[in-house]
């Protein structure tokens, strides 16, 4: 079976693809109608316009309404209206206006990442013409309205991306009268809704790619009470779904892409087979144990991926599953290849003799993913020509480095500074939490820019650790911040950065990363600059209390605290087992940059106070394999003195050699703590 490439990709919403006559140039001054004005200003005033990012030009005189900030207009035959609005992460508060209705010409409305709250109107505020919706990351709630269905087709397709809201279900009153849209992609990720749409729905056909990622969705999912036409791509992971009911040609006849990984699945139901049109199965992160069944090698997939569950038998069974004969090579013009992704396994044995060039690999160095992840198994290695080859389409290059490693468990002695020595300047500071998460902060450097000078990089996440690893998909990142100010207006946003980390023994570890910088997308795929490594780190710090043997008097006050009227930054707040504490400030630049900034230091508690004469900050290099140690310039920043009232405020005192940072002082809440043991 030939894999046939799906035109839909739901991770992500790009609004593109308008027909070339409708735009107009920003810069071209052109009168909408009266109607459309006073439904601009309204809008203005409901979402707290005097407060956005970039107001400019809003509120002017009649006829200037195409030069507002994020107004874009079309003017066939001369006759302007607005076309776009687009005011994603501007600080928009507040509901969206009925009045909105005034722009019945809208085809686009981009509002991700703001502050808006209330319900979706099942109406759509009466935006008839509407082909394209991001509002993903506000603060949305009620249920998904049907009107969704019934929007005009775009082109190629029509995208909606109401993610990272707290709408926790769907309107169940049918379906809208008149046609329905076509090729709808619909991203509902990381919300509250705990079950599949109506069967109504889906019995429209008018749904083409689903996304309901990050959601409540538990136990038994049943899938032969309605039947999904034209679905292609539906993306379950991050629930908690146990097993799949009623998979079947006829629930799923045009599925192509299933993602099921991070859930709670335990056996792979043979139904499988019955999805003859299935190519992507993501199954990783799931209870999965024993071997393979038998049926599994006449899957035929383009892409699989089975990762950190515990899977065991001939590591050739894995391969039989994929379509190694059928599916095309990376070509020059960026053909997909194979993806095989099963690190974190007990699969055992020699590796197949398989034509290894068919799996991904970059493509004049960008790539949409590395095809093959085999690492943590126990399978031996190939001969020096195949592993040059499994090497150059494996995630971190270097297989063998994560071969025949032993592993130990995740608890809460992970908790503390990791790094490698070759590499000081950069490293984690990590810290299982007391719910059982691992928070990890990765402080770094941004990646090599031509037209930047070197600068200072961080990321973090919060996962869930697996019994010997700990994986981060993605980690999120900050801009348009300033140091004392926080983000200003805006919030955290997922990196195309991800990592894993596997545990070797107490105070090493093996670590691992993608980085995808600026890139490109053609013909359905999306290609990115790609970073990757396999390093070993060595532990830099124990954290106190997280063993009955290392106690002190200041443990319970690790965790991470921040300034509430300064959200964005914050510190991690260390208290090692000799009674010490470090700190590591991340921040920003005090300029307009936005750009990130942090800083770190140890020194010694007096009662609850910690004082710490020298904060450094390391600057000078790059990020990734351009990292040159002999580059980083640890540079004297200041002082800081940090005092805890109690285990849930405090207060800071700053004094920085450096006049743009300046001094300074303020209250600090924990934000949270860190697991400790439970002793006598």
């Amino acid at each position: 079976m030939v894999m046939r490439k799906s035109k839909h990709f739901i991770f992500g919403l790009a609004l593109t693809g308008l027909a070339l006559w409708m735009l107009a140039a920003a810069a071209a001054v052109g009168q909408v109608s009266d109607a459309e004005r006073e439904a601009l200003i309204d809008f203005y005033l409901a979402t707290g316009g005097d407060e956005w990012i970039g107001n400019s030009g809003w509120l002017g005189e009649p006829g200037t309404e195409c030069d507002w900030h994020g107004v874009q207009c079309a003017s066939p035959g001369g006759n302007y209206f607005v076309l776009r609005l687009m005011l994603p992460e501007n600080n928009l508060t507040g509901q969206l206006p009925d009045s909105l209705a005034g722009l019945d010409r809208l085809q686009t409305l981009s509002l991700s990442g703001n502050d808006l709250d209330g319900n979706i109107p099942p109406d759509l505020w009466g935006l008839s013409s509407l082909n394209g919706l991001a509002l993903r990351g506000n603060q949305l709630s009620g249920l998904v309205p049907a009107a969704i269905l019934a929007m005009p087709e775009g082109m190629p397709n029509t995208r909606i991306n109401l993610s990272e809201n707290r709408l926790d279900g769907f309107v169940q009153a049918g379906t809208p009268d008149g046609p329905l849209g076509h090729d709808i992609e619909l991203s509902l990720a990381n919300n509250r809704i705990e079950e599949l749409p109506p069967v109504e729905w889906r019995a429209t056909g008018a749904l083409a790619a689903l996304d309901l990622s990050g959601n409540r969705i538990e136990g038994s999912l049943i899938f032969d009470d309605g039947r999904w036409p034209e679905l292609e791509e539906l993306n379950l992971s991050g629930n908690t779904i146990t097993e799949l009911v009623g998979l079947s040609a006829d629930s799923l006849p045009a599925i192509q892409t299933l993602d099921l990984a991070r859930n709670q699945i335990a056996v792979l139901p043979e139904s499988l087979l019955e999805l003859h049109e299935l190519t992507t199965l993501e199954m990783g992160n799931n209870h999965l144990a024993g071997e393979l069944p038998e049926w599994f090698a006449d899957m035929n997939l383009a892409s699989l991926g089975l990762d950190n569950n515990d899977l065991s038998g001939p590591v050739a069974r894995v391969f039989a599953a994929m379509d190694l004969d059928n599916f095309p090579k990376v070509g020059p013009h960026g053909d997909l290849g194979l993806h095989l992704h099963f690190a974190n396994n007990q699969f055992s044995g020699p590796l197949p003799q398989v034509d290894f060039e068919s799996f991904n690999t970059p493509w004049e160095g960008q790539s949409p993913g590395f095809g093959l992840d085999l690492c943590f198994n126990d399978i031996e290695l190939p001969a020096a020509d195949s592993l040059e080859v499994i090497d150059s389409r494996h995630r971190g290059l270097a297989l063998a480095s994560c071969l025949d490693r032993t592993q130990t468990a995740m608890d809460p002695t992970i908790s503390g500074s990791w790094y490698q020595p070759e590499r000081a300047g950069e490293g984690l500071t990590q810290m299982m939490l007391d719910n059982g998460q691992l928070l990890s902060y990765w402080f770094t450097h941004a990646p090599p820019d031509e037209d930047e000078p070197p600068r200072q990089m961080w990321l973090f996440g919060v996962s869930e650790p697996g019994e010997s690893w700990i994986e981060f998909k993605p980690l999120k990142t900050t801009s348009g911040g300033r140091f004392d100010h926080g983000l200003m207006g805006g919030r955290p946003e997922a990196s195309r950065t991800w990592i894993r980390q596997n545990r070797l023994d107490a105070d090493h570890t093996h670590f691992f990363y993608d980085y995808r910088g600026p890139g490109f997308c053609i013909t359905g795929a999306c290609y990115w600059d790609v970073l990757t490594e396999r390093l070993d780190h060595i532990r830099l710090t124990h954290l106190a209390g997280t063993r009955c043997d290392n106690q002190q008097a200041n443990q319970a006050l690790s965790g991470a605290w921040y300034n509430p009227d300064a959200s964005g930054e914050g510190f991690i707040v260390e208290v090692l087992d000799n009674g010490r504490g470090v700190i590591y400030w991340f921040t920003y630049q005090p300029d307009r940059s936005g750009h990130q900034a942090w800083m770190m230091g140890d020194g010694d508690f007096d009662g609850t106070t910690l004082t710490i004469e020298s904060l450094v900050q390391p600057t000078g290099t790059r990020f990734g394999p351009d990292f040159d140690p002999d580059e980083v310039e640890f540079t004297h920043w200041g002082s800081l003195v940090m005092e805890f009232d109690d285990e849930l405020n405090g207060h800071i005192w700053f004094d920085s050699v450096d006049e743009d940072y300046g001094s300074g002082d303020y209250s600090i809440e924990r934000l949270a703590r860190a697991q400790l043991a439970e002793c006598d």
